[in-house]
């Protein structure tokens, strides 16, 4: 706990020293590398699990369907309104499944249904497993990149790639020559129901996927989109086994309904669309041919037919299901149709009917395996990140000794270094405590990438200047940055730098309320103020904003504290001007506004309760600096989990909406992406966190 942190320019987060649970002090130097995608869309915060029953041994990879209420999720501020924040994860290896969301019923709904690839590993053993659905970040801009149709099933064609035309083949001996097939693969068309493209089929005709083998053993799911262009005269479907026009040896009698007396009553394919000869105002199903319940209606249409050992057949439109049998079906390959009418061939106005499809698939399916996903009340608050990440000890020379409640900052300069370069970062601390033993020593960490390998080294800075601050611990550091001031001949008159503004804290004599800098080029300190309105303190939290540091609670005279001020610092960057030099003027301004209950000239506050408490965290971004965490020993579990933020121009305080909350105090912050990043510290049953968490910020 207590330990400090650096906020990377590029990619990672490092922290140093702190206190372990052991109590032994601590001065190694941990990074963590790729902390900023932690805001991205591929950070989850919670995990629902999903106890997948297999009966029976299943001898190769097969998709699940799992159901889930995406509703009480969106509106629990858990999920993304889109769904696009979801991650399977396999038992035991945790492996990363593909998986997708079925856009029928879609997100947000009571049963929204996910797709959900399980590798032979999993289901060659009969027995309870249990997948884990990771959820939860409102900052996903897209779904991942294991979702996706054709991650789940063993059949997909979407068209839009032109070398998959060979893939399907024609059956010459269907349809009629004066009306032959007319196929368009890979048909551009702003129509389209998903990317850029379509096949467009008329005529008279069938064609077969022939492109990979595919076991239906022990079922099958076959879908496909079709549009409906609402024509009164239309043949247009998709079949599992619909394998040729006449008779075949493989299952001994014809496939579709024929004109000769008894055949039809006899006939075993399963079709499923487009077909008036039946009934021109919904959607038929075969065989024997006849109505469905399901209107017809111009646009796109999803077409399902799912068979297995268990359920027998269910055939769907639009996620509404128009047939079910006992029995189920065997899958031959998979075909579409056009123009064909009784007998298989060609009937007056059907082949003038045009219809384009998109996203055609199958995939293996056992309804034989049982799917359970747990209620919202069982989910567990959890980090689960897809790309890798991995503390590191980083091998540093000289680090400083071990401590506790020491301060840190992150300059742009150190002497005649800056950070300009992207691939170099600074971390400076100061003062800290170990077994009663305070400091008030400065140190910096140079970190560097050269050749793609990272460098740390310690450097121990040295006051140059007769007056320093005393030793102590509990107090805030936070950083000035001045730009360098051009004369008019183009010259520097003063060069950029950075310095540090130490204030309050707490020795053996008691609270601190001392003001001072540190000149991070010429190592210079100076004694800005004895006392402020600031007033003495320690565990106050602190935050630069421009040139205004932003202070808040801590401990005081009188108790936990939950007043909040600004001070406005006006520094003077003075040139190098050697060793050991007395400073004859203070260089930096300090003015102190209490805030606590507005500003001048502003509408005050909202109604935002800042409970008095300390050993919280600060952070700032471009408009808002937030606080979050912290203790009054007292309150009860989760009093300070949530996030505050204030909104510096307007004076105004809200409180921000946090996926996957937790209060602890004493721990590290940093900003990534839009959200602020956790790690460690003591949570509120006194036990100490060793977990890292990203808390995206949302209005």
């Amino acid at each position: 706990m207590q330990h400090t942190r650096t906020k990377n320019r590029t990619t990672n987060h490092a922290i140093w020293g702190g206190a372990s649970s052991d109590k032994t002090y601590l001065s190694d130097t941990q990074i963590l590398r790729g902390a900023n995608v932690m805001a991205q869309g591929d950070t989850f915060f919670f995990v629902k699990h999903v106890n997948v029953s297999v009966a029976a041994a299943v001898g190769n990879d097969v998709t699940i369907e799992v159901i889930v209420n995406t509703k009480e999720l969106v509106d629990a501020a858990r999920m993304h309104p889109m769904c696009y924040d979801v991650l399977f994860t396999a038992p035991q290896n945790g492996e990363r499944l593909n998986y997708y969301m079925d856009p029928t019923p879609g997100c947000y709904s009571e049963s929204t249904r996910f797709f959900v690839r399980l590798p032979k590993s999993v289901v060659s053993a009969a027995g309870l497993k249990v997948v884990d659905m990771s959820y939860g970040n409102g900052y996903a801009t897209g779904f991942n990149q294991y979702h996706g149709l054709a991650g789940v099933t063993d059949i997909f064609d979407d068209f839009e790639d032109a070398a998959k035309a060979s893939m399907w083949s024609s059956d010459d001996g269907c349809g009629s020559p004066g009306t032959p097939l007319k196929m368009s693969y890979n048909k551009a068309s702003p129509a389209a129901y998903r990317g850029g493209h379509v096949l467009e089929m008329s005529g008279t005709g069938k064609i077969a996927w022939t492109g990979t083998n595919f076991s239906s053993s022990p079922g099958f799911k076959m879908s496909g989109w079709i549009w409906d262009n609402g024509a009164c005269a239309s043949s247009h479907y998709m079949s599992p086994d619909f394998t040729d026009c006449g008779a075949t040896t493989t299952q001994g009698k014809p496939l579709l309904p024929h004109d000769n007396v008894g055949m039809a009553r006899d006939a075993r394919s399963t079709a499923l669309g487009l077909y008036t000869l039946s009934d021109n105002a919904a959607y038929a199903m075969a065989s024997p041919w006849q109505s469905t319940t399901h209107s017809r209606e111009a646009g796109w249409h999803r077409l399902e037919v799912t068979s297995g050992t268990a359920s027998g057949m269910v055939a769907q439109v639009d996620g509404v299901t128009v047939k079910e049998t006992s029995t189920s079906v065997d899958f031959y390959s998979l075909s579409l149709t056009a123009g064909l009418g009784v007998d298989t061939l060609s009937h007056a106005g059907l082949s003038d009917g045009i219809a384009y499809w998109d996203d055609v698939s199958v995939m293996a399916y056992d309804d034989s395996i049982g799917v359970s996903a747990g209620a919202l009340g069982d989910d567990v608050a959890a980090l689960n990140v897809i790309s890798q990440r991995v503390w590191e000890t980083l091998s540093t020379t000289a680090s400083p000794p071990p401590r506790y409640e020491h301060s840190t900052c992150h300059p742009k300069h150190i002497g005649n270094r800056h950070t300009n370069d992207v691939t170099s970062d600074y971390m400076v601390i100061f003062g800290g405590e170990r077994s009663s033993y305070l400091y008030n020593d400065v140190w910096a960490l140079s970190t560097k990438s050269v050749g793609g390998v990272r460098t740390a080294t310690w450097e121990f800075l040295p006051h140059l200047s007769k007056e320093v601050p005393s030793p102590r611990m509990g107090h805030s550091a936070v950083v000035y940055e001045s730009d360098a001031v051009v004369n008019a001949q183009g010259k520097n008159e003063l060069p950029a730098g950075s310095k540090m503004i130490v204030y309050g804290g707490r020795d053996h004599t008691g609270n601190l309320g001392d003001v001072w800098s540190y000149d991070l080029q010429s190592r210079i300190w100076t004694k800005l103020a004895a006392s402020t309105p600031l007033g003495a303190r320690f565990g106050h939290s602190a935050a630069m904003f421009g040139s205004t540091m932003y202070v808040m609670g801590g401990y005081t005279s009188t108790g936990f504290s939950g007043e909040f001020f600004k001070a406005d610092i006006a520094c003077k960057m003075p040139s190098y001007t050697g060793t050991y030099v007395s400073a004859t003027a203070k260089g930096c301004n300090v003015t102190v506004t209490d805030i606590t209950t507005g500003c001048m000239n502003a509408a005050g506050p909202s109604s935002v309760s800042l409970t008095p408490r300390f050993a919280q965290g600060a952070i700032a971004d471009s408009t808002s600096v937030y606080f979050t965490g912290g203790t009054d020993f007292s309150s009860e579990p989760g009093s300070f989990g949530q996030v505050y933020r204030f909104k510096v121009a307007t004076c105004e305080w809200d409180t921000v909406i946090v996926n996957g909350e937790e209060a602890r105090s004493e721990m590290s912050l940093g900003a990534f992406g839009t959200g602020i990043y956790v790690q460690g510290g003591t949570s509120p049953d006194g036990s100490f966190a060793s977990n890292v968490q990203y808390m995206p910020l949302s209005d």
